[in-house]
C-alpha cells in the first residue's frame, strides 16, 4: 500500500500569506534567516505562533509600522533599513529553518491556522537568494539577500529558473474514474512533454507534446487480480532559457478497501514529557477511512472539563489513509480554574475514538507571575472622568484609557444622542498604546445647535481590527440661557415724539395713560428730568416704553 497524505490550509486572518523565505544564507545562518508575511491590511500579530516541522515560537513585537509587510526574524537580525513590522521568534525560527526543506505554519493566539507553506531545497539553497511568492508558487529572488519589506523581484522571470508543477484534484481514484491533471508554470512560450508510467517504468501512456496548461485526462486499466495500481505522471518543460521536470504519483483503487482506523502516534511535549496550560501542542495522528466527508476532532479533557479548544479537520476523499499533524491549544490557567494533573487527549472520527494520557502542568507565564508580582496580567480599563463640563456652546469630555499588557491600536470617538437621533459627534481619534501604557483623551462637542434638555453621551472605543467596540454611556443635561431682547436706547425727545404718535404708552408696569395732547407729554418729560437731576439715576421714572 502506498500511503499518501494531503494537507491544505487557507488563510483565515486578514488574508495573511507567507510571502518570502530566506532559509539558507551563505556561510553561517545565524541571525540572517527570515520569513516575510504579506497582507493588504496587515493585522497585529502579537502572540501569534510560527511553527516548523519540529518546534514553534511565539511572536514578540520589536517594531510596528503601518506596512503591508511583517518580518519574522531571529534575535540579532539587522532590520534598520527594512520598511516592515518586525517580530522576533527568538534565537531561531522554529528549529532553525531546515536547508533541505521544511513546513511553516502561522497560528492565531487561539490556535487557528492562518496560513501554511511547504518549501524544498530546489531554489535559493545557499546561493544568497531567497524564495519569493509569485502567483502562489515560490521562485528564486533576483536580488541577493531577497527583498524584505519590498515587492518581490521574481515578478520578472528574465534569467531566472523556471518552474513546473503537476496539479491533480485527487491522488487516490477509483478504477472506474478518469485520471485528470493539469500543469502550472511561471513562464511563457514553452513546450511540455508528458507521459504516464507505472512504478516499474513501464510506459502506460506515450509521450505527448503540449503548449498549454489545460486539463488532461487518462483512463487507467487494472487487471482483475489487482487491488490497486500506482501511476507516475512525468513531464519536462523546455523554454528558450531554462529546462525543468516534474512528476506526480496517483493510486488507482480496484476492489473496495475496508478501512476504518484512528490512532495518536506522537505528541510534541517538552523534555519533561509535560504539557503546559496556555501552550499549543502538535499532535500526529494516523488514520484510514473509506467513507467521504469524514471529520476528525481532537481535544483535552478530564471527566468534568475540556481544557482545550476543539481542533478538527474534514476528509473529503472517498478513500483516505495517512498521517497528519494537528495543532491543539490548551486554555490558560492563571486563575487556577483547572488543576495541574493528568488529562485525556481524545481523537474522535468515523465512529472511532482513541485516547492518550497527557500531564498538564502550570502555565509558564503564571509561574513567572508568582516569582515577580509586577508581571501580573493587567486588564484593559476605560472610563470617563468627572470633568465633563459645559462651556457656552460646547462640552468637554475627558476619557482615560489604560491598556493591558499587550500593544493595541485604539480608535476613539464621542457623540450626543437621544433615542435614535445623533445631535453632535467628534472625529475618530486613533492612538497606539504599548503594554500597560495609559492615555488621557479629551474630546470637544459643539452643542450650539442642540436645544436644552436631557440627552445621553456615548464614547465608542474600537480595539485593533475587532468588529465589536466598547462603549461608555452616561446621562447628560444641556442648559442654555434664554436669549435677552436687545435694549432700545432713545432720547427723551424721541420718546416724546413716539408718544405723541401712539395712543398707548407704558410708564411703569400695570400703569396705562391715554392721551393725545402733546403738551401733557412735554410737561411729564420736564418733570421727570427734574427728579432725575435731584435724586440720581436710581429713581428713574421711565422704566419701560413699548
Amino acid at each position: 500500500m502506498v500511503v499518501l497524505a494531503l494537507i491544505h490550509s487557507l488563510p483565515v486572518s486578514g488574508n495573511v500569506v507567507i510571502n518570502e523565505i530566506f532559509y539558507n544564507a551563505p556561510g553561517s545562518d545565524n541571525n540572517k534567516e527570515f520569513v516575510e508575511l504579506y497582507a493588504h491590511n496587515m493585522p497585529l500579530l502579537v502572540d501569534f505562533t510560527i511553527m516548523d516541522a519540529s518546534s514553534e515560537d511565539t511572536l514578540l513585537p520589536i517594531r510596528l509600522t503601518n506596512s503591508s509587510y511583517a518580518l519574522i526574524v531571529e534575535d540579532g537580525f539587522i532590520y534598520d533599513n527594512i520598511s516592515a513590522s518586525i517580530y522576533s521568534a527568538g534565537a531561531t525560527i522554529g528549529n532553525n529553518l531546515d536547508n533541505s526543506g521544511d513546513i511553516l505554519t502561522l497560528f492565531t493566539p487561539q490556535g487557528n491556522i492562518v496560513t501554511t507553506e511547504i518549501y524544498n531545497s530546489t531554489y535559493a539553497n545557499g546561493n544568497g537568494f531567497s524564495l519569493e511568492r509569485i502567483n502562489d508558487i515560490f521562485l528564486e529572488s533576483l536580488v541577493v539577500g531577497g527583498t524584505p519589506g519590498k515587492p518581490n523581484s521574481a515578478l520578472v522571470p528574465t534569467n531566472h529558473k523556471c518552474s513546473l508543477q503537476i496539479l491533480t484534484p485527487k491522488q487516490i481514484i477509483d478504477k472506474n474514474d478518469k485520471l485528470t491533471f493539469s500543469f502550472r508554470t511561471n513562464t511563457n512560450n514553452f513546450i511540455i512533454v508528458y507521459w504516464i508510467e507505472d512504478l516499474f517504468g513501464t510506459i502506460l501512456k506515450n509521450k505527448i507534446n503540449t503548449t498549454n496548461t489545460n486539463k488532461k485526462s487518462y483512463t487507467p486499466k487494472l487487471d482483475e487480480s489487482q487491488n490497486e495500481k500506482t501511476l507516475v505522471i512525468k513531464s519536462t518543460l523546455n523554454t528558450n532559457f531554462c529546462n525543468t521536470s516534474a512528476s506526480e504519483l496517483v493510486v488507482v483503487i480496484g476492489k473496495e478497501q475496508n478501512c476504518s482506523s484512528l490512532s495518536i502516534d506522537e505528541i510534541n511535549l517538552g523534555a519533561d514529557e509535560k504539557a503546559r496550560f496556555g501552550e499549543t501542542l502538535a499532535v500526529e495522528l494516523s488514520f484510514c477511512t473509506t467513507k467521504t466527508n469524514q471529520k476528525i476532532n481532537l481535544w483535552l479533557e478530564d471527566k468534568e472539563n475540556k481544557i482545550s479548544q476543539d481542533s478538527s479537520i474534514k476528509l473529503t476523499d472517498h478513500f483516505t489513509q495517512g498521517t497528519i499533524k494537528f495543532p491543539i491549544s490548551i486554555k490558560p490557567n492563571c486563575n487556577h480554574k483547572f488543576e495541574p494533573k493528568t488529562y485525556s487527549l481524545i481523537a474522535k472520527g468515523f465512529n472511532k475514538e482513541t485516547t492518550r494520557s497527557v500531564i498538564v502542568d502550570e502555565n509558564l507565564d503564571c509561574l513567572k507571575t508568582k516569582i515577580n508580582p509586577k508581571q501580573t496580567r493587567k486588564q484593559l480599563k476605560y472610563f470617563h472622568t468627572n470633568s465633563i463640563s459645559q462651556t457656552n456652546n460646547s462640552f468637554n469630555i475627558t476619557t482615560i484609557l489604560e491598556n493591558e499588557n499587550k500593544p493595541h491600536n485604539f480608535t476613539i470617538s464621542s457623540y450626543i444622542y437621544r433615542g435614535s437621533k445623533k445631535y453632535a459627534q467628534t472625529q475618530p481619534n486613533t492612538i497606539m498604546l504599548d503594554s500597560e501604557e495609559h492615555e488621557i483623551i479629551t474630546h470637544n462637542l459643539n452643542i450650539s445647535n442642540i436645544p436644552s434638555g436631557d440627552y445621553k453621551l456615548r464614547t465608542r472605543i474600537l480595539k485593533d481590527n475587532l468588529k465589536t467596540p466598547y462603549y461608555l454611556t452616561q446621562n447628560l443635561t444641556i442648559h442654555k440661557p434664554k436669549k435677552k431682547q436687545p435694549a432700545k436706547i432713545t432720547t427723551l425727545a424721541t420718546k416724546a415724539l413716539n408718544l405723541s404718535r401712539n395712543s398707548t404708552t407704558f410708564l411703569s408696569k400695570g400703569l396705562k395713560v391715554y392721551s393725545k395732547a402733546p403738551y401733557i407729554i412735554a410737561f411729564f418729560a420736564l418733570f421727570s428730568t427734574s427728579i432725575l437731576a435731584f435724586r440720581g439715576p436710581r429713581e428713574a421714572i421711565f422704566h419701560k416704553i413699548r
